[in-house]
């Protein structure tokens, strides 16, 4: 017996799904540089209050790098995930809408036209 085949996926599917996760990931980017800015702006509060230099406090320098690095990469990231993400939405959609509608050439010895096609 053989297992049954899976059922075919329409060919925007895929961008559609794809499209969804990246602008999803987009935002969790923007959550990424919002909480690195935050961090960033409470480690240099912190900072600013001890009056402390690298020397004397390493350890809060070097958190205050690792929040810069994440707001930076959550800053960088976020508008490529989104707009990635919206791009393959709306190409998706595209094909999505594509796929209803056909206007198809006929072409025999009785006649020559077009036909239109609507699926629903």
């Amino acid at each position: 017996m053989t297992p049954p085949s899976p059922p075919e996926q329409a060919p925007w599917e895929g961008l559609a799904i794809g499209g969804g996760v990246t602008a999803s990931l987009g935002f969790a980017m923007l959550g990424v540089f919002v909480g690195g800015y935050i961090r960033t702006k409470e480690i240099e509060r912190k900072v600013s209050e001890l009056d402390c230099s690298v020397s004397i406090c390493p350890e809060l320098y070097e958190r205050g790098r690792k929040a810069d690095t994440a707001a930076v990469f959550g800053l960088i990231g976020a508008p490529l995930f989104v707009a990635a993400g919206t791009t393959m939405l709306g190409i998706a959609m595209a094909r999505r809408k594509a796929s209803k509608h056909a206007l198809v050439p006929v072409l025999s010895p009785a006649m020559a036209g077009f036909v239109w096609r609507h699926q629903f």
